[in-house]
């Protein structure tokens, strides 16, 4: 039989086993086999991240890992050799930053605004290379087009999401997560907005563990890939720290 369309409809039936009720039920099981979708090949992650469709995409050029996440798994970042985009991938392999990585993968966008490949088949070309260089960044041109702005929004502007940036700022708020792991948010004077009443960039997985008194008064550097979180509908600046492996990426600068 041919094909008449590319969308499948599959109708499961549900039923209990036994008549009671606290009985768990059970369903069919269906399992669909067949040659992998062809993807759009594309040079580069920034070629991907250009591409406002969701699909199947190969990059064909060698990403530089920049962050594989301690505390969590089933994911990585990477970028353009050069550093002008980046990507989070999510798959089974665990790569090492620095490693140079070839990603085939469904390319869209997941609940919190990331762009990213996700059921990724990802090859390993080159291991134990340096990782990416940081850039340093002032808070307000983190993120890009997208991100929520006092006025809305951003309409326009470069994103550098997914990019190892450095950022530095005033501790305005500091706080643990449900893992215990701390939360920090700093401030350079752009003020930009955290969601809510909060100001500044909003860190994560770092090993900034800091006092009350740490508030309105330490200044640090901290370098971590730029991602995004979604607070009262609003996309926020989020920079994802690489925790113990890199003591290096938190230098506190005051006092």
């Amino acid at each position: 039989m041919t094909a008449q369309s590319d969308t499948i409809t599959i109708f499961v039936k549900l039923w209990n086993m036994y008549a009671h009720i606290w009985n768990v039920e059970a369903a069919d099981n269906v399992q669909l086999t067949g040659p992998a979708p062809p993807a759009k090949q594309v040079a580069s992650a920034g070629a991907a991240r250009s591409d406002d469709n969701d699909g199947m995409i190969e990059i064909t050029t060698p990403l530089v890992v920049s962050l594989v996440p301690q505390s969590e798994t089933g994911f990585f970042y990477a970028q353009d050799e050069d550093g002008t985009a980046g990507l989070r991938v999510e798959s089974d392999t665990v790569p090492t930053v620095g490693d140079r990585v070839l990603v085939r993968g469904e390319l869209t966008r997941n609940a919190n605004g990331e762009r990213l490949v996700t059921d990724a088949t990802v090859t390993v070309t080159t291991t134990g290379g340096a990782g990416p260089a940081p850039r340093m960044i002032v808070n307000k041109a983190v993120g890009g087009k997208g991100y929520t702005e006092t006025t809305g929004p951003a309409l326009y502007g470069l994103t550098d999401q997914g990019l190892l940036h450095t950022v530095t700022g005033r501790v305005t708020r500091y706080a643990l997560d449900d893992l215990g792991e701390p939360v920090v948010w700093v401030d350079d004077g752009s003020a930009v907005s955290a969601g809510g009443e909060d100001i500044g960039i909003k860190v994560i997985k770092t090993t900034l563990y800091l006092t009350e008194d740490a508030i309105g008064r330490d200044y640090y550097k901290i370098t971590g890939v730029v991602t995004s979180e979604v607070v009262d509908g609003k996309q926020i600046r989020v920079l994802r720290g690489r925790g113990y492996m890199f003591p290096e990426d938190v230098v506190q600068v005051y006092p």
